[in-house]
């Protein structure tokens, strides 16, 4: 599991039956800025805007966060950060 910043969406009209009605955002992976990446992810919670802060998982798992059965995703959105504390 990683924590990410959503920095975006992407808007796709011809996609996998199976990603029909989904909602595909841009996510900056870490959000701290430490050499950084941005990376497609799917949105499983469904509650998700630009500039939330918000965990994802990957690879199979991210697939199954899909209620729809498999679809071709490896990396998904499943929770929101209400907080994020660091001790060091």
């Amino acid at each position: 599991m990683t924590i990410g910043r959503v920095v975006g969406r992407i808007v796709s009209t011809v996609k996998s039956p199976s990603l029909v009605g989904t909602k595909l955002l841009l996510v900056k992976v870490p959000w701290d800025g430490q050499s950084s990446s941005v990376e497609v992810a799917v949105d499983s919670v469904r509650a998700v805007s630009e500039g939330d802060l918000v965990y994802l998982i990957n690879g199979s798992e991210a697939a199954a966060s899909m209620r729809k059965g498999p679809v071709p995703v490896d990396l998904a959105i499943v929770g929101l950060v209400d907080h994020c504390y660091r001790t060091e």
